[in-house]
């Protein structure tokens, strides 16, 4: 994959921008949050994807002073 010259587009539920939802779950894969292996195959935002961010987010908060 080309990396793109614009900066990451805000993503969401039913995002499908294969390189940015491709480097949002591999980042999210590297600290062990786990979103799916349909959406990581097929690149797609969804469900599984969401549940991985908001419990990243969650477990980030609890790690701040």
């Amino acid at each position: 994959m080309e990396t793109p010259q614009d900066p990451p587009p805000p993503l969401c539920l039913g995002s499908d921008n294969i390189y940015w939802v491709h480097q949002l779950q591999s980042g999210l894969m590297d600290q062990g949050y786990y979103c799916g292996e349909e959406e990581m195959e097929d690149f797609i935002f969804a469900d599984g994807t969401q549940s991985a961010v908001l419990a990243f987010q969650v477990m980030s908060c609890r790690d701040s002073p």
